[in-house]
């Protein structure tokens, strides 16, 4: 009987332990997009979206696709401008300097065509390849990244 309890006790503890008292795979980062000192609020068929890559030299990016820095996506709420990043698997984004790519943009539909397209409202000032975007995220400052898209924006 002590085995059996003993066994119980230990199943139980372990479940907890690797499924929500074990240790972050990440940090919950937290932050809010803004445009001139305020939040930014979505209109109508509007779409934002934000991502952070890894801010790795040239020289050190793999050959293998399978060996590219993990990027994270923010679910960002379109009414407050706030978001939350994770990765891919759900957990957090790891401590690090990113770039952050922000896309915002204006879905249009052509209703003779029955067809979908996007416009840019950025111009493609914060696109992977022009994004002037740089944040250092740390156990610090992970629940307060601040974007303001009109103070960092190439003039």
């Amino acid at each position: 009987m002590k085995r059996i309890l003993s066994a119980i006790c230990t199943v139980t503890l372990t479940l907890f332990l690797t499924s929500c008292g074990g240790p972050s795979k990440g940090l919950a980062a937290r932050g809010k997009i803004m445009r001139a000192g305020k939040s930014i609020t979505l209109e109508d068929k509007q779409v934002l979206t934000v991502t952070f890559v890894p801010e790795v030299a040239s020289t050190e990016l793999p050959e293998s696709s399978k060996d590219r820095p993990q990027l994270y996506a923010a679910v960002v709420d379109g009414k407050s401008g706030n978001f939350t990043v994770q990765s891919s698997e759900g957990e957090g984004i790891a401590p690090g300097k990113y770039r952050v790519v922000v896309e915002l943009r204006q879905i249009i539909v052509d209703p003779v065509k029955h067809d979908r397209g996007y416009k840019d409202l950025l111009n493609g000032q914060f696109s992977s390849s022009n994004t002037p975007l740089l944040v250092q995220i740390d156990s610090s400052n992970y629940r307060k990244i601040m974007i303001d898209l009109d103070q960092t924006a190439k003039k």
